[in-house]
């Protein structure tokens, strides 16, 4: 099975105003569809509208069978732009590695559209069971993905300023990281990992709401994080396109792991992925995000173990018990003492870690 939430309150905005405003054309007040003269564009519409009104009336459900491979080979209807994505499970420095690609002068990311892992769901999981109707009405799967490359690249391109490169992130894209490289192939995805350990304290003790996600019992969430890996992880293995991002990594030594990530993605080196807090003027953080008011500071190390100390919400037999995942096992992240040592942190981590020390918001943050 192939696990795939939404969060709380992602179907909120779609109410029916918002259809019709997609249906009818806004100056002549006429079905878009009816005035629409190019085929590719009709069904395009027909695509989005029903993708919109999917939404609307059903909640995306929680488990839905494993992404399917793409059935199109052909290379003709695919994208070229070299696109950047972010995936991961929430809570997993997904938002931490966007800001740090956003304050370069050479990436534009933005905050999440919502609506791209609906898309992915609609491209993977929907389409193909209707494909015999499709095919009756010369509908190919080359045409299917053009439209939704169409798509896909309006949706990241209209949602903000241009630049040299252009990324997304948002939650569960991961899921179909699969069907993003297949409908662009020059593109680059970044799968971020967290100790699951400390993923269910975060998103315990943030009240992070995962749609169709049982939080009464911490052992749901760390389950939910295993079943997750075990089902992308094997899609990035097997693609030279995909690099795994380690969270410990990053926070402690960002220097060396934004200088290999830089490099991987083609992207010059730039000193102000460093600094991100002090570059923040261009960088757009909704309020609804969780992280908005953690990523405003520098890259921080305080969050790493909070899970393994009094307070959590890990409880001391989830913890024993915790050895037994298997991706906790993978990553390494079972074997580690508790409280755990992720690594050495850069000199320059050390001088920030005093500094933030001082800083009353900081600490108020993670009650310090």
């Amino acid at each position: 099975m192939c696990l795939y939430a939404s969060f709380e309150g992602h179907l909120e905005n779609f109410h029916e105003n918002k259809v019709d405003h997609i249906l009818f054309h806004e100056g002549a007040k006429m079905p878009l569809i009816c005035l629409s003269r190019n085929r590719l564009q009709c069904i395009f519409v027909i695509l989005l509208c029903s993708c919109g009104l999917f939404l609307y009336m059903n909640a995306v459900p929680c488990l839905i069978p494993t992404c399917n491979d793409p059935s199109n080979t052909d290379t003709a209807s695919q994208s070229n732009e070299p696109l950047i994505f972010i995936g991961g499970y929430p809570r997993s420095g997904t938002t931490l590695m966007r800001v740090l690609l956003d304050v370069h002068p050479s990436v534009r990311c933005g905050p999440e559209t919502h609506i791209l892992p609906h898309i992915l769901y609609l491209y993977s999981f929907k389409i193909d069971h209707i494909f015999g109707q499709l095919h009756s009405a010369n509908i190919t799967h080359e045409l299917v993905d053009s439209i939704f490359v169409h798509a896909i690249r309006t949706l990241i391109h209209k949602t903000g300023p241009d630049a040299e490169r252009l990324c997304a992130k948002d939650p569960f894209i991961d899921l179909c990281l699969k069907q993003l490289l297949h409908l662009f192939p020059k593109s680059l995805f970044l799968l971020m990992v967290r100790d699951g350990r400390a993923v269910t304290n975060s998103v315990l003790r943030r009240h992070i709401g995962i749609k169709y996600l049982d939080r009464s019992k911490p052992e749901n969430v760390l389950q939910a994080w295993d079943d997750h890996y075990k089902h992308v992880l094997p899609a990035c293995q097997n693609s030279s396109r995909c690099r795994v991002v380690r969270y410990e990594d990053l926070v402690l030594r960002p220097r060396e792991q934004m200088k290999g990530i830089l490099e991987w993605l083609g992207v010059p080196w730039d000193e102000v992925v460093l600094q991100h807090d002090q570059n923040m003027q261009e960088v757009k953080l909704p309020r609804k995000e969780r992280s908005t008011s953690q990523v405003v500071f520098p890259i921080y190390t305080e969050a790493l173990a909070q899970w393994s100390l009094p307070g959590s919400a890990v409880p001391p037999s989830l913890i024993q018990k915790s050895r037994s995942y298997e991706m906790l096992r993978y990553f390494g992240y079972a074997s580690l003492t508790i409280p755990p040592v992720y690594g050495i942190p850069e000199l320059e981590v050390q001088k920030r870690a005093q500094m933030l020390e001082k800083n009353e918001e900081f600490r108020k943050l993670f009650k310090l």
